[in-house]
């Protein structure tokens, strides 16, 4: 439930209508007149199904009206929507909170908290709806069958593992017990207090286990049930990766533990690393600047860790500094066929709903259509390259360029040239040969591409001649 919408319901009777009047709709709260249909609020039940779950109340407009006044047939049509209304049902608990409405008299609000579903749920009218910030917006069919995919690997985030309750972070608990509004916060959280946090957050199997949400976030150690639960954080010396010998690694370091650990120890290193230009800054002073705007890279770290595939055993997020850029590579795709050029274009279909709406809670990440949106921004006010997103088979490379690369060069390149040039960078050296295999190409059509390369002077061809078997590819300056 958002902090908010919690703290308002527990507020004195006086003040609780006009308390959550004032808050504006958002991602996990809506509120319908007690004139709404039934129809109405089952369109609200599967937006929220559909999202990240989140909270309706009923008996409020433009004032506090209560729902004293309605008819017990209509309350009953409301209370039994998510069952008749919504295909299939969604999971729903329904209460009746005392207010004072408008005339000042004792009255009665429906609030109805929806849980987040791993299905696709459609209205009785075969619509679905999705809640998209203070909207429910119908999904067009390619909309609709993108959430459907999405919607699959979602349910591994609620899969039960073996992990005891008392595997979890107390600390780290009460944290965001706080942060979340709950009213246990204030006090060491009992067994029953744990449970019920939890729970809110349906990060709890129906044993009373953690599920696999609930272990990356709260769980002491959560690398111990899945390995794959860690950041890598490698800087490079230079601009290349390198191989073997020529390996340029300064520093390698993983890091480990809750989501939100993970995040910050990264991020901290990340800070420490990343080269620094001396330059004007916001206080009219010069002094050390970071290549590429933190608020870009963390922004990039979070999104890779929120919502990357967890369901990969084999891999995990990756962030590589270089002198002339970040890249963040995460198991997992964008949803939909998503061109990585327009942020506009960027639907907010959260493939770990439960770790979105925690992270959210604790203020480490946000929406992530929002959070791609705000990197663009970052870097466009910054005077820097956009962000550069590609989507190879199952993962996401996100490439934050520095002021001192040559992405200007490359503004002109056909799509291929400019995969080539993503495999010089990765690999240091290779040949045509090698070129053409990991791009899946025909040699000739590899050389054509390299020969571009080589005339924007972005790459350097090292041979004694052009039958030299020892003769390879290189980004120059590399």
């Amino acid at each position: 439930m958002d902090a908010n919408v919690a703290m308002a319901l527990e507020a004195d009777v006086a003040e609780r209508g006009q308390r959550l009047l004032a808050i504006g709709e958002n991602q996990w709260y809506d509120r319908k007149s007690s004139r709404v249909s039934a129809g109405t609020v089952a369109r609200a039940l599967t937006a929220f199904a559909n999202a990240e779950g989140g909270v309706l109340v009923i008996g409020l407009r433009d004032g506090v009206e209560g729902i004293d006044s309605v008819s017990p047939k209509r309350q009953t049509a409301w209370r039994a929507a998510a069952v008749d209304l919504v295909r299939p049902a969604v999971r729903y608990e329904i209460r009746e909170v005392d207010c004072v409405n408008d005339d000042g008299e004792p009255d009665r609000l429906m609030v109805i908290e929806i849980d987040a579903s791993s299905m696709v749920h459609a209205t009785g009218q075969d619509e679905v709806v999705l809640r998209t910030g203070g909207q429910s917006r119908t999904l067009t069919f390619a909309e609709r069958q993108t959430l459907f995919h999405q919607k699959s690997p979602s349910v591994f985030e609620a899969t039960s593992i073996d992990a005891a309750v008392d595997s979890v972070d107390s600390a780290l608990l009460r944290e965001f017990a706080a942060a979340a509004g709950f009213p246990c916060a204030s006090a060491v959280l009992t067994d029953a207090d744990v449970l019920d946090v939890l729970s809110a957050r349906s990060l709890l199997d129906s044993d009373g286990r953690l599920n696999i949400a609930g272990v990356l976030l709260f769980a002491r150690r959560p690398e111990a049930f899945l390995v794959q639960a860690q950041i890598r954080m490698t800087k490079y010396r230079g601009r290349v990766r390198g191989t073997g010998a020529d390996q340029q690694i300064e520093r390698d370091e993983r890091f480990e533990g809750p989501l939100a650990t993970q995040i910050a120890a990264a991020s901290e290193m990340v800070d420490e690393v990343l080269p620094r230009r001396r330059a004007l800054g916001s206080a009219g002073l010069f002094g050390p600047t970071p290549v590429v705007p933190e608020a870009a890279w963390r922004e990039g770290i979070v999104n890779a860790a929120v919502h990357r595939s967890y369901a990969d055993y084999g891999d995990y997020v990756r962030v590589d500094v270089f002198d002339d850029r970040i890249e963040i590579r995460n198991p997992g795709q964008f949803p939909g066929k998503w061109s990585g050029v327009d942020p506009g274009e960027l639907r907010s279909y959260a493939r770990n709903p439960r770790i979105a709406r925690v992270c959210s809670d604790m203020s480490v990440g946000q929406d992530r259509g929002e959070g791609v949106r705000r990197m663009f921004d970052v870097m466009g006010k910054a005077g820097l390259p956009p962000p550069h997103y590609e989507q190879p088979v199952e993962m996401t490379r996100l490439t934050l360029w520095s002021d001192t690369a040559d992405v200007p060069a490359e503004s002109g390149l056909k799509p291929l040239t400019r995969r080539l040039l993503g495999f010089l960078r990765a690999e240091g050296v290779l040949s045509t040969g090698d070129v053409a295999a990991l791009a899946g190409v025909s040699r000739p059509t590899a050389a054509t591409h390299l020969r571009v390369l080589r005339e924007a002077e972005l790459v350097e061809w090292v041979g004694r001649s052009s039958t030299d078997p020892r003769a390879y590819w290189r980004v120059r300056g590399g």
